[in-house]
């Protein structure tokens, strides 16, 4: 998974999504000026490990053909949570905000 805060959706690749074992629903979605995006997305749940134990999301995600990364998660989840990137020492983190996550 890349985080990217340039990017205002997240994004699930084809390739990936065809890969998932238990598939979520597709959805009709917004329309977004992307040649590659389908225009379709699912609600995945995200599994986040923290100090307290894993902690499950559900986030949005729009297909996208030819997506050579798996995942983007955009800044429209990161915004919701409150999400700070981190870097310490070459290892990165994601602080949930006021949440304690």
């Amino acid at each position: 998974m890349i985080v990217d805060s340039e990017s205002d959706i997240t994004l699930i690749s084809q390739a990936a999504f065809k890969s998932l074992k238990a598939k979520p629903k597709i959805k009709k979605g917004q329309k977004i000026d992307l040649i590659q995006v389908t225009g379709w997305y699912v609600t995945l749940d995200l599994i986040f490990h923290t100090d307290d134990g894993p902690v499950k999301i559900e986030v949005e995600a729009y297909i996208m053909k030819g997506m050579t990364t798996s995942f983007i998660l955009g800044n429209g989840f990161m915004d919701q949570y409150l999400i700070l990137i981190i870097w310490d020492k070459g290892d990165c983190y994601l602080d949930f905000g006021s949440s304690g996550w």
